[in-house]
């Protein structure tokens, strides 16, 4: 009996809770994640600013700390230190008990505008499903052998990667890392878009996997 009191008096809470539309659930989510959110942006922008170098001085004593570090193997305390700034990060949301949280105001749209955006959604991820199907198909397409040309080079590429993982020293990885984000600025890009572009290509030559219609039910008295 005292188990079913619990579960009735949550299941009444989570009712008080809930909104009417999507809108303003999505609304409020957006409320509550905006701190994260905020400390994402933050971050982002940090690391936009090392690739941009727009601060050389902060930027080359990063990169000259980071180097020290990598040359040192002292990379592996990086994880911890992460966590610790979490935490850090973690004890500063005290200040935000005091912030409220109001229930979003309910959008006043007519019921055509409802049925034009739902339509408009269900529009955009019925050919975000099908773009992913298509890929899902032509990676079955790769791996069933479909194109054997297609295949051989894949199995090719993964050896390399694989005596590249095998006999490269982890310092060789940090070190390439370390040359990406330093050194970003001062590139072109135009390896990379080329790069791209011929994966996108190679791409486009695996055939998906072919589909059968459903074979039709036979009648019974057949």
């Amino acid at each position: 009996y005292v188990l079913g009191s619990k579960h009735i008096f949550d299941e009444l809470v989570q009712q008080s809770y809930q909104l009417d539309s999507l809108g303003q659930n999505k609304d409020l989510l957006m409320d509550i994640l905006g701190p994260v959110i905020d400390f994402a942006d933050r971050v982002d922008k940090g690391y936009q600013d090392i690739l941009t170098w727009k601060s050389p001085q902060r930027t080359i004593l990063l990169g000259m700390v980071s180097l020290i570090m990598i040359m040192l193997r002292l990379t592996f305390y990086v994880p911890g230190l992460f966590i610790f700034g979490f935490c850090w990060y973690f004890y500063s949301l005290k200040t935000l008990e005091k912030r409220k949280l109001f229930i979003p105001i309910k959008a006043n749209e007519s019921l055509y505008h409802k049925m034009k955006n739902f339509k408009r959604r269900y529009a955009n991820v019925k050919i975000k499903v099908q773009n992913i199907s298509f890929n899902v198909l032509k990676m079955r397409g790769l791996l069933l052998w479909s194109n054997p040309q297609a295949s051989w080079f894949f199995m090719f590429v993964l050896l390399v990667l694989g005596a590249i993982v095998f006999f490269a020293p982890f310092i060789l990885y940090e070190l390439v890392i370390w040359v990406y984000i330093f050194t970003k600025k001062f590139r072109s890009g135009r390896m990379s878009k080329k790069i791209k572009s011929w994966v996108r290509e190679w791409w486009r030559t695996v055939p998906p996997s072919h589909l059968y219609d459903q074979p039709k039910k036979k009648d019974k008295d057949a």
